[in-house]
């Protein structure tokens, strides 16, 4: 009968033993499980940066090429109007002479602006010294675009300048009598688009600073709450 009890007493040490191991790890691995995630949740952050840095530059190439065209269609339109005001009369022509009638026109710089015979010959000008002189001889003027204009209005454009010339009916006449010839600086319009891609990647870097600021901020308070638990469960 001792020698029984003694079995018996001996065989429930290591149970005992086995259960508090047991107990050990289970805690410590609820302990591992609370533990915050800081890799996986900076790693979303980083994630979260990339894709809205990806649609910012997407939007913005698209925005800033959507205004550049629209700035360069309307200094196109400019440098054609006193060609149309000329043909439709609204414009008398002694206005090429006249600078600040023509910056109100075209509202960029004139660089040039003449009125032209058939014949090529500069009939009025805002310089005085280019009347009466060929436009062939004329540094400021392309005879090859006064060409192209007896088929009708055309444009050449250079990195800081728009240049127009515009054929002139007389009434009932299907030749051109005239030609109007403008060149506008386009510095002003460059600028602008220029200005304009400056406000946009400001704009850009702001968005991504303000949403790095609010994945710091929400990954901060994950760990703090994180801990809290951690604490509160020892």
């Amino acid at each position: 009968m001792s020698s029984e009890v003694s079995l018996t007493v001996f065989d429930e040490g290591p149970k005992t033993g086995r259960a508090r191991s047991s107990d050990s790890r289970g805690r410590k691995a609820s302990r591992v499980a609370r533990r915050p995630r800081l890799g996986l949740a900076w790693r979303i952050g980083l994630l979260i940066l990339l894709i809205e840095g990806g649609v910012l530059s997407a939007v913005g190439f698209l925005y800033t090429t959507r205004f550049a065209q629209a700035v360069d269609a309307r200094v196109d339109a400019q440098a054609l109007l006193p060609g149309r005001l000329f043909n439709a009369g609204v414009l008398g022509f002694q206005a090429i002479a006249d600078p600040e009638t023509m910056r109100q026109v075209v509202g960029e710089r004139l660089d040039v602006g003449m009125i032209l015979n058939a014949s090529g010959v500069v009939l009025m000008a805002g310089d005085p010294g280019l009347v009466g002189r060929r436009a062939e001889d004329i540094a400021l003027s392309d005879p090859d675009l006064l060409a192209e204009a007896r088929r009708g209005p055309a444009l050449r454009h250079r990195p800081d300048s728009v240049t127009a010339a515009s054929p002139i009916y007389a009434a009932g006449q299907s030749e051109p009598q005239l030609f109007s010839y403008v060149r506008i600086d386009t510095s002003q319009a460059l600028q602008e688009k220029r200005a304009n891609q400056r406000r946009f990647v400001t704009g850009s870097l702001a968005a991504l600073l303000a949403t790095s600021l609010i994945i710091f901020l929400s990954v901060r308070l994950l760990v703090l709450r994180r801990l809290g638990q951690s604490v509160s469960a020892l």
